[in-house]
């Protein structure tokens, strides 16, 4: 994926890091797709948007756990699904028709392995299934297996 340009064309990332250890790291505005023109001429994104991404290095294994059940809460709409992922991970997945009559996805997982928790929510635009439920866990898949 690439960044968004964000404020003033620059990434709009962060990094914090605390006195015992802990390291979080977010960045918003990730993109994956291109610039096409619509049926009446207007220009058009067709892809997936990661609006947040982070990842929370704990001091401890403890500390990571608490922070994935704080991200791990249900989100209204979504349905959300336990799996057998990293060491824990939550997947909520969202469906429905839009304006234009087609099915668009959104997604978003929170990912633990040992002390690392890694959370995200993307959206695919319309036609686009990257952020359906069986692209969503490979991704989580993908990302469980870096952490």
């Amino acid at each position: 994926m690439q960044f968004i340009a964000g404020v003033e064309g620059k990434p709009a990332s962060v990094e914090s890091r605390r006195p015992d250890g802990t390291i979080a790291y977010a960045c918003a505005f990730l993109e994956k797709g291109r610039n096409t023109v619509g049926s009446e001429g207007e220009e058009m994104f067709e892809g997936l948007i990661a609006p947040v991404v982070s990842v929370l290095r704990a001091s401890t294994v403890g500390g990571a756990v608490k922070y994935f059940e704080l991200m791990a809460i249900p989100i209204p709409h979504f349905h959300s699904t336990r799996l057998r992922i990293g060491d824990e991970a939550v997947l909520r997945t969202e469906e429905g028709i839009g304006p234009k009559g087609v099915t668009e996805y959104g997604s978003g997982a929170v990912v633990r392995v040992h002390n690392v928790v890694a959370n995200y929510a993307m959206y695919g635009t319309p036609g686009n299934v990257e952020a359906d439920s069986a692209g969503s866990i490979a991704l989580l898949l993908q990302v469980a297996g870096r952490l």
